[in-house]
């Protein structure tokens, strides 16, 4: 049995998580955040129940339980209030709340990847690119100063897998075939010594997390 949680102030969605139990494994909590966090290690995040403002606080604190997030989006958000959820550490945003999109974001996430729709993905394709050039520098810069060697079209895909995205957003993101993703996340593991991308992950984030530390 898979618990997750829900936050919302909207009854539908409520309907929704009812529906979710009775076609899968999965039991949906609808307690206060406080609980959830303790309780569950994946949020449902209703965005139309919250302020901007207060839906940044709610990731940040679940951030920091380690509690994975997924965000239940009306598809009237701006570009940049979606990607400062992503760079907040959401994992994935969805618009559709069908049952089957449900669980393959709640397997997904488990797994460390995410769930962008193509039309999210397209509204924010412009902006990531924008905002992550100056971000993926210091990320090459966090790379060679750990004696890392990558080529700047790795640096580019590990970016990337850093922040949690399926090869095929990647590729997406950077303008190459999905299967070219591969090669190059390939190569990346021999150069790494790393065999496993939930590893992969883990390494990279702790390579910012050290830079982080060392500047504050």
């Amino acid at each position: 049995m898979i618990h997750v949680g829900l936050t919302t102030k909207t009854s539908n969605l409520v309907d929704i998580a009812i529906r979710l139990e009775k076609q899968s494994d999965i039991t949906v909590h609808t307690d206060p955040v406080e609980v959830l966090r303790t309780s569950c290690s994946v949020i449902f995040i209703d965005l139309r129940s919250f302020p901007v403002g207060e839906t940044i606080v709610i990731l940040k604190e679940l951030a920091n339980h380690n509690v994975k997030t997924i965000g239940l989006a009306s598809g009237k958000e701006t570009p940049d209030f979606l990607l400062n959820l992503l760079e907040e550490g959401m994992t994935s945003i969805l618009v559709d709340y069908s049952t089957t999109c449900l669980k393959r974001a709640i397997y997904a996430t488990q797994k460390d990847h995410s769930i962008l729709s193509s039309e999210l993905l397209q509204l924010l394709k412009k902006k990531v690119v924008e905002k992550s050039q100056a971000e993926e520098e210091a990320f090459a810069h966090n790379l060679l100063q750990a004696g890392i060697n990558l080529t700047p079209k790795e640096i580019g895909v590990a970016y990337y897998v850093e922040k949690g995205l399926k090869n095929r957003d990647i590729a997406f993101l950077l303008g190459m075939k999905e299967t070219t993703v591969k090669v190059h996340i390939s190569h990346i593991y021999t150069k790494l010594a790393i065999k496993r991308r939930k590893n992969l992950v883990q390494h990279l984030k702790e390579l910012k997390y050290k830079e982080k530390g060392a500047c504050s």
